[in-house]
């Protein structure tokens, strides 16, 4: 049994301390995200059919525990907002997205962990920046984005 009490981070108690997070206390396999295409790996693909959108990534260079693919409206890729996601599409490099929104979508492949609660980098925007920082999707039950691992 655990006791905690919750204390603002402008608390006097808390003067001249760091209150910067660190790597998490709990266990868990740092997901690794999906190579980017660069160095020779095979970039993020995907081929339209009758059933839906065949999404493929080269699961063998980076493997992860498992892999998520989270979408929103091309409208609003430059804010990275999210509208939907599939959630532990397994991790053998392709999946048959069935039900696609019939709208005009980005969408992101990205790695998890063993617990399922974190996720993998989105990788680098145009200015080399994380894309969307450190905020991850808050979807398919992830509450942590981690960085912490990179592919070739």
């Amino acid at each position: 049994m655990f006791r905690a009490y919750r204390y603002a981070p402008d608390h006097p108690g808390f003067d001249g301390k760091d209150l910067t997070p660190g790597d998490p206390l709990e266990l868990y396999t740092k997901p690794l995200p999906v190579p980017a295409g660069e160095d020779g790996t095979e970039p993020l693909t995907c081929a339209r059919s009758p059933a839906g959108l065949r999404v493929f990534w080269d699961a063998g260079a980076c493997p992860a525990f498992d892999y998520n693919l989270i979408f929103g409206n091309l409208a609003e890729v430059a804010t990275y907002t999210l509208q939907g996601s599939e959630c532990g599409i397994g991790n053998v490099g392709s999946y048959q997205w069935g039900g696609v929104p019939a709208r005009d979508l980005f969408f992101l492949v990205v790695g998890v962990d063993d617990t399922g609660v974190y996720e993998s980098s989105w990788g680098s925007d145009s200015s080399g920046a994380e894309r969307n920082g450190m905020s991850p999707s808050n979807l398919c039950a992830v509450t942590t984005k981690d960085i912490g691992e990179s592919c070739p």
